[in-house]
């Protein structure tokens, strides 16, 4: 455990970090603190403090930060800590991040009504979907509805059916479920 003045000369390193709007990880305040005083410091507790100050700091309101690869031997993983209006990508030792799209949530696509007032569920959207005793399920207006495929295999409502009075809907998937709600 680190003493209460290499905790103020850690602090201080984070302050002047933010202050100068740096990307950096927790190793390189590790790095600038123990150029900075005599003995041991060692990262764990500077990585801790770190993440504390993040999570519950005033000081770094305008900061994020993202789980990446870094570009070293070894290729550890680190969080970037950067300010608003920048990227983990612009630290000079970043690879990759590791995160990655939720796979249960997709992309919204909008659908238009047909002509005879319907909304045909993209087949693209069904085969992303199991069904359950052959239906598949819907979230409308936070009502859970299940539908059966017709015998061509769509599935269709009527704007009426779902209390939907526009001619655009959005259409997405979460987890299992096909969410539709108006544009």
């Amino acid at each position: 455990m680190c003493s209460a003045t290499v905790f103020d000369v850690i602090l201080n390193v984070i302050s002047e970090f933010v202050s100068s709007q740096k990307l950096f990880t927790a190793f390189d305040v590790t790095k600038e603190v123990r150029s900075r005083v005599d003995g041991k410091v060692p990262h764990f507790d500077v990585r801790s403090f770190l993440n504390s100050e993040f999570l519950m700091g005033q000081d770094m309101d305008s900061y994020n930060r993202e789980l990446c690869v870094l570009n070293v031997i070894h290729d550890p993983r680190a969080f970037i800590y950067y300010p608003d209006g920048k990227e983990a990508s612009e630290y000079p030792l970043y690879k990759s991040s590791t995160v990655q799209k939720d796979p249960t949530i997709d992309d919204e696509d909008i659908i238009e009504i047909t002509a005879e007032g319907r909304f045909n569920i993209p087949k693209s959207m069904l085969n992303q979907v199991n069904t359950v005793s052959g239906s598949y399920h819907f979230l409308i207006d936070g009502d859970n509805i299940c539908r059966s495929p017709n015998s061509d295999g769509r599935v269709r409502f009527t704007a009426k059916e779902i209390g939907i009075d526009s001619s655009k809907c959005s259409v997405s998937r979460i987890c299992n479920v096909i969410n539709l709600k108006a544009v």
